[in-house]
């Protein structure tokens, strides 16, 4: 299955400095991990992707996951990830690792749905976070 992630931010000043690397990497590394899903395949078909879109949101205390929502035209099934985020931490790293574990959680939650390997992606989650918050590329600077 291809997974894809992106990034969507709809708050002014609400976001997380991840770049378009870490975007490429999440989704590779997401399919790599994820396992067939006869689910899936049943409910979509089996010519459709799976997207993640992380976005940041001020004023939740918890990560939000909002979808499925349905493209059939491009053939994409989004769900959207909303993890908490203040205006004045995005670089910091603790909080940058709060958020990377609030998204991948509410990913293994899709997973699970779809019997894609949710207890695959929960073993993976540790060296998927540290790879991300150690390779400068996936971080923008500012």
């Amino acid at each position: 299955m291809k997974i894809f992630v992106g990034q969507i931010y709809i708050e002014p000043g609400v976001e997380f400095p991840f770049t378009q690397h870490f975007q490429l990497y999440v989704g590779e590394e997401l399919s790599r991990i994820a396992d067939d899903s006869p689910d899936f395949t049943e409910q979509y078909g089996d010519d459709y992707k799976l997207i993640f879109r992380l976005s940041a949101k001020s004023g939740i205390l918890a990560a939000e996951l909002k979808g499925p929502t349905v493209f059939r035209r491009q053939k994409d099934v989004e769900f959207t990830v909303f993890v908490p985020c203040g205006k004045l931490i995005r670089h910091d790293l603790n909080d940058l690792e709060r958020a990377l574990r609030q998204f991948f959680g509410c990913v293994a939650i899709v997973f699970e749905k779809f019997q894609l390997g949710a207890q695959k992606l929960q073993c993976e989650t540790d060296r998927l976070v540290q790879e991300i918050l150690t390779t400068r590329k996936m971080l923008s600077a500012t």
